[in-house]
């Protein structure tokens, strides 16, 4: 029986998906390329911790990717944020990360929300499944957590400061968040903080690797352990992290008095 046209552009594509993806469909058995590419994620910030997370989740395959960030390029962001060039200082770094994104991987769909993040920012369709803390400022993490808790998304966290770096995995229902771990840090900070290249690079890396974790099935998350990273002495530390059952962030009582 002769082989349509169509069926020939769909074996096709399924040997260049496979060639594409083959090293990574090899690292474990139960490795499922097909939940990544239905993944969505949101990635919010994309600055040295999101232009690495952007990067290497797109090389991935991550089939669905909202990238929300209100800021443009700037000469100082050059040092650590990769996806972004010297040329391209003063654009919306939104603007050009779905760009670079796309010749990374053309197969992926890529979503801009060029706005700050709020707890009252609308969710594109698809809706995300995860999403990417990159942020680099306490109260906006604190933010995307509520909202993350509130609309039961799990979310992977991130933040660097110099040479240290910081990452854990939220499950709302499950896990503590920003606010049950550190209350006292709530108020705002508006000193410019530190930032080393390669250590955003790390922990970005981390959260990509946290999210082809989740979305696979495979390994153990980083829920209810916070990992430290000091660049300086190469040593990682694991905090046990637990929720507060009385925190004004994410505690059911809290949610039931927001509803009522």
């Amino acid at each position: 029986m002769p082989i349509s046209e169509n069926s020939h552009e769909c074996f096709v594509n399924n040997i260049m998906e496979t060639d594409r993806y083959i090293r990574q469909i090899k690292s474990h058995p139960e490795f499922h390329q097909g939940k990544l590419s239905q993944a969505v994620v949101l990635i919010v910030g994309l600055g040295g911790l999101g232009s690495a997370a952007a990067m290497y989740l797109s090389a991935a395959g991550v089939g669905n990717m909202i990238l929300c960030d209100y800021d443009t390029i700037s000469i100082s962001n050059l040092n650590r944020q990769i996806l972004y060039s010297e040329t391209e200082v003063g654009q919306k770094k939104v603007k050009i990360a779905v760009a670079k994104l796309s010749r990374i991987n053309p197969d992926n769909l890529y979503i801009q929300l060029d706005e700050k993040f709020s707890r009252k920012t609308s969710m594109p369709s698809p809706a995300a499944t995860l999403i990417l803390d990159c942020l680099d400022n306490f109260q906006g993490r604190v933010d995307l957590a509520e909202f993350a808790f509130q609309n039961n998304i799990p979310l992977v966290h991130g933040a660097i400061h110099g040479f240290q770096g910081q990452m854990t995995f939220y499950m709302p229902g499950l896990s503590a968040c920003p606010v049950c771990i550190a209350p006292d840090e709530m108020i705002e900070d508006n000193t410019v903080s530190p930032a080393v290249g390669p250590c955003a690079g790390f922990i970005g890396s981390m959260q990509a690797l946290e999210t082809i974790k989740y979305f696979t099935g495979i390994g153990d998350l980083f829920i209810n352990r916070f990992m430290l990273f000091n660049g300086l002495t190469g040593c990682f530390q694991e905090l046990k992290v637990k929720a507060d059952p009385h925190c004004p962030a994410c505690s059911n009582e809290t949610v039931q008095k927001e509803d009522n």
